[in-house]
């Protein structure tokens, strides 16, 4: 089943993440994309792969008493695949047989179980593929034009889309709503692994990501690359099932549901040949480079004559009808069948080894899981004080921060804003703004992190600093509002030390209630942002340490860029 934007599964509960995906992020020398060639020659099994023809032959002879194999019947992800009677035909001639041909019902399985022959993209990489098909996005042709198609997806369109530079209304087509894509889940599938793996490096201009974004000063590369995942607005279970999305009535039926598929060449073939009321075309990644193996697996629902087929894939012959087939060969060879502009080119596959895919896969879910943020801002008379080699007071500081977080932050991320201070000796906490998801519609046009960011532009400050009170009371609201599924975190943005009012709690009161409402199963991390040129980390720090949350002091500007992605990033167990 495909899953929208918030359905996503949620890595375990209590798992240690400090800095969140900015350690997913940086990668380490290696990047996310690691190419390496092919391996092996395409006509040579790998010593324990499936027996080569010539081991078969006798096999494949003895099916029936006419010479002639078996009809075979072929999975490739297509339940009716059309090119499944033609390559089960050039099979049958290269035993120098004359038999009857296969019925298209014998041809096509209608799942891998009953299959012969499989014909698929694995999970992992592999060294023993027989044929290769590029990783594209598919679009109707008309919406593939305004991308730049017949060309392939260019670094500059993917920054544009992704930081919503360039939008479906700003090329003329406000019908076509949000860019969004579907894609199968990158968890899950190597397609998947690949397509997002290839879109952060076209995201990061065109080279992997080996290292942080620039949280706080953020270029477009930044920016588009921190979007990356949230671009995928639709996550399917398989590569199936996001092909099922190109079934749509019309071009502009599909629009309103994604603007691409992640999906293969050859399934764009495959989809094209079968009749479809829309034909699509392939937007090639990493100029078609970006590509995943075919593996070929003889079952024992189609006997001794698919055993035989698993070898006759892997001789000069076989290479030639599966590329008749609509795929490529091992080394790039054009598919025959069924090619646009952009299908007609050689290409050197680029392959994804298994530590570049596990890499992504990291990425891909630590990314893919959101926060849900608390931020507890100091409104005391200190926080007007002038922060040293900057234009900013304190406060205007903690502005600053919260907009830029706003700049990266993902829509279906969970936010809200209080502010505490203290006025004629009483304690003032607002906690007005509800914990809600960014994208929540407000009225007017409006949304949630609008209110939020208004809210913070318009606070003053002036008073004292209940500060162990205010993080009971926020800490309170933040586990009772804890959200399935995400990094749960209270930020707590001071300058200060606790002042005592008549309400007033203790560090120990505070310490106690706090190991009181920590659950680690339901994790909620307290992390403290000390906006402080004296750098003094008070007694909070025990507290922000029983909930696996991080201190982190600002005592200059060349602190903040690392400070501020620590704090609001840092999620663990104590």
């Amino acid at each position: 089943m495909a899953r929208s934007r918030g359905a996503h599964a949620a890595p375990g509960s209590g798992r240690k993440k400090t800095f969140g995906w900015i350690a997913a992020l940086a990668l380490g020398t290696g990047g996310l994309l690691a190419w390496s060639p092919w391996s092996g020659d395409a006509s040579t099994p790998k010593a324990g792969s499936t027996p080569s023809r010539s081991n078969t032959t006798g096999a494949a002879n003895s099916t029936n008493p006419h010479g002639c194999p078996d009809p075979l019947s072929f999975w490739t992800g297509i339940s009716r695949d059309p090119y499944a009677v033609s390559l089960d035909s050039a099979f049958v001639s290269s035993l120098g047989k004359t038999c009857p041909p296969a019925t298209a019902d014998r041809a096509s399985a209608a799942d891998a179980k009953s299959a012969g022959v499989t014909l698929t993209v694995p999970d992992a990489p592999v060294t023993d593929a027989v044929a290769s098909t590029p990783v594209v996005l598919a679009m109707p042709k008309a919406m593939a034009t305004e991308l730049g198609w017949p060309g392939p997806l260019m670094p500059g369109v993917v920054q544009d889309l992704f930081t919503d530079k360039r939008t479906w209304k700003s090329m003329g087509h406000p019908e076509w709503g949000a860019f969004r894509i579907a894609a199968p889940d990158p968890a899950k599938t190597l397609v998947g692994s690949v397509a997002f793996g290839t879109l952060t490096a076209l995201a990061n201009g065109g080279t992997p990501v080996t290292k942080a974004p620039n949280y706080y000063q953020p270029t477009r590369a930044d920016i588009a690359v921190v979007h990356s995942e949230q671009k995928i607005t639709t996550v399917t279970e398989s590569l199936d099932e996001a092909n099922a999305l190109l079934d749509a009535a019309t071009p502009d039926e599909f629009a309103r549901t994604v603007s691409a598929v992640v999906t293969t060449e050859r399934d764009v073939i495959a989809h094209n040949a079968s009749d479809p009321q829309v034909q699509f075309v392939s937007i090639p990644l990493g100029a078609g480079a970006a590509t995943v193996p075919i593996t070929v697996t003889a079952t024992e629902a189609g006997g001794s004559a698919a055993t035989a087929f698993a070898g006759y894939a892997r001789t000069p012959a076989g290479t030639i009808a599966l590329q008749a087939a609509g795929w490529r060969s091992p080394a790039g060879g054009a598919p025959t069948v069924g090619t646009d502009s952009t299908g007609q080119t050689p290409i050197s596959p680029a392959n994804f080894d298994a530590d570049a895919i596990k890499s992504i896969r990291y990425a891909w879910g630590t990314m893919h899981t959101h926060g849900s943020t608390m931020a507890l801002i100091d409104l005391s008379g200190s926080m007007n004080l002038d922060f040293p080699g900057s234009a900013y007071s304190r406060l205007g500081l903690v502005k600053q921060l919260t907009a830029r977080a706003y700049t990266l932050a993902s829509p279906k991320a969970a936010s809200t804003v209080w502010f505490f201070r203290t006025s004629q000796g009483h304690d003032l906490i607002d906690s007005e703004l509800p914990l809600e998801l960014n994208d929540t519609p407000t009225g007017a046009g409006r949304i949630h992190s609008d209110d939020v960011l208004a809210q913070v532009k318009a606070a003053q400050a002036g008073g004292g600093t209940p500060l162990y009170l205010a993080v009971k009371q926020a800490y309170a609201h933040a586990t009772k509002n804890y959200r399935e599924g995400y990094l749960n975190q209270l930020l707590v943005l001071t300058d200060g030390t606790n002042e005592a009012t008549a309400n007033s709690v203790t560090i120990d009161q505070l310490l106690s209630s706090v190991k009181k409402l920590y659950n680690p199963k339901k994790p909620v991390t307290i992390s403290y942002l000390l906006i402080d040129p004296q750098g003094r980390i008070g007694p909070l720090k025990r507290v922000a340490d029983a909930t696996g949350g991080v201190s982190v002091p600002v005592r200059s500007m060349a602190d903040v860029p690392r400070a501020y992605a620590q704090a609001l990033f840092a999620s663990g167990t104590p």
